[in-house]
Order: structure tokens, then C-alpha cells, then sequence
């Protein structure tokens, strides 16, 4: 189980640290790119922030606490 819990962490922070890295090279972009192009630009962060929310619905749907 600990082993099982610690690779859990351990994929949980590393799609914290690509929605980070992808949330840092859209920051540094979107300063020249032109205002109607800057939403284009979050669509990787936001399949990122997708599938860590699924991971979460899944897995609390899967081991309810009641």
C-alpha cells in the first residue's frame, strides 16, 4: 500500500510540475502574442488541468469515504 501511495504522489506532482512548466512558457508567450490568439495559448494547460481533475473525480469515485 505505501508503495502504491507513493507513486500516486509521485504522478500527482509530476503533472503539478507540466501544468507549471506549460502555465510558465504561455506566461513568457503571451506577452507577444496579440490579444485574440492569448486563449489558443492556454489549451495545453488546460488539457493538463483536465486530466489531473478526472484523476481525481475517478479516484474519489472509486473509494468513496462513507
Amino acid at each position: 500500500m505505501s508503495r502504491f501511495a507513493a507513486l500516486g504522489t509521485y504522478l500527482a506532482n509530476f503533472q503539478n510540475t507540466q501544468l507549471s512548466w506549460t502555465l510558465e512558457k504561455i506566461l513568457a508567450t503571451a506577452r507577444t502574442t496579440p490579444q485574440a490568439e492569448v486563449g489558443k495559448l492556454l489549451d495545453p494547460a488546460d488539457k493538463l488541468f483536465t486530466a489531473m481533475n478526472d484523476d481525481c473525480v475517478r479516484l474519489s469515485k472509486a473509494a468513496p469515504l462513507s
